[in-house]
């Protein structure tokens, strides 16, 4: 068996709170072990197709990568953020439903009773 001509390499292209890019150089498959918190709710692509993220050591997440030059995305968008948003979305619906029906009976009321009455004349 020979030496490879080039060594396995990662190179961070982006890192942030919720979301991380790397680029790996690599001669064989292996699995690319990020020393980040696994949580359910981190999503994976290897060169933009989605990837399944393994639990490595009860704590760690991590990614197969078949050998050659793959970018690596990680991204972090939880659920519990999502559904927040929808019952907020729902809740101001309704509230904004209410408020203009309740706008629309009070018009609705003028309309009816908010009419002049005719004038009547006083005898002299």
């Amino acid at each position: 068996m020979s030496e490879p001509t080039e060594r396995d390499s990662v190179q961070v292209l982006h890192y942030d709170f919720n979301e991380a890019e790397f680029q790996v150089l690599t001669q064989t498959p292996g699995l690319f072990v990020l020393a980040d918190q696994y949580d359910p709710d981190w999503d994976a692509t290897v060169d933009g197709k989605p990837a399944t993220i393994h639990r490595v050591n009860y704590l760690m997440r991590g990614v197969l990568v078949p050998p050659g030059v793959h970018r690596i995305h990680f991204r972090y968008e939880p659920r519990s953020l999502r559904e927040g948003i929808r019952i907020s979305g729902a809740s101001l619906l309704v509230t904004v439903l209410i408020a203009g029906a309740g706008l629309f009976q009070r018009r609705r009321r003028r309309g009816v009773s908010g009419r002049p009455e005719p004038a009547t004349e006083e005898p002299s």
